[in-house]
């Protein structure tokens, strides 16, 4: 989680610089750890631009692109927190987020048009699920700010271990997504 929570600040920061930075290539091959595995850096720049450029073209690798990237609508920072889900289902599942049948980049693309998303993770912790799940909502508007990503990870991380610990789901004391985010889960439990 300390990964993932690293890389959200990361982008944060890009989000919040004058101009505002969007990555547009985010994903789990441009993550580097360095310092014995302690530290994660973002690096491939190659498509990054300023919010104010307008772009419509389809930049980005198909399994962490956000469905209005291959669609051909603009990019917002919303394009990155939809990656930024991926990544976090990745970090959990410890798996591609796509595979076999759809493993090509238009299978991808075209699962993710129809609305499919990476399986439901068994035993991830409910507020994990709902932050993710917000995160590659179809409707960028809906998705959070990497503001508030960053928030919610800050009151989560406490109820997980060290970078290099696998999330355990039986800790009952984790607080319930209302209480940690204002992004709640309006779909019924699986």
């Amino acid at each position: 989680m300390n990964w993932a929570l690293q890389c959200a600040k990361g982008v944060a920061y890009l989000h919040g610089m004058t101009p505002s930075l969007i990555h547009r290539d985010l994903k789990s091959p441009n993550l580097l750890l360095v310092h014995g595995g302690r530290v994660l850096k973002i690096c491939d720049f190659g498509t990054a631009c300023d919010k104010k450029t307008y772009m419509t073209n389809n930049k980005g690798s198909a399994a962490w692109m956000a469905p209005e990237v291959f669609e051909g609508s603009k990019y917002t920072e919303k394009c990155d927190i939809y990656s930024w889900g991926i990544i976090l289902w990745e970090l959990i599942a410890r798996e591609r987020p796509f595979k076999g049948d759809r493993s090509t980049a238009y299978s991808i693309m075209w699962s993710v048009h129809k609305g499919l998303r990476p399986p439901v993770i068994k035993g991830c912790p409910r507020p994990i699920h709902v932050l993710y799940t917000r995160c590659w909502d179809k409707e960028p508007k809906i998705r959070p700010s990497m503001e508030e990503v960053v928030s919610v990870m800050d009151k989560l991380m406490p109820y997980f271990g060290g970078f290099d610990e696998p999330i355990k789901s039986d800790d009952e004391s984790m607080p319930e997504p209302d209480d940690c985010t204002d992004c709640t889960d309006d779909e019924e439990e699986e």
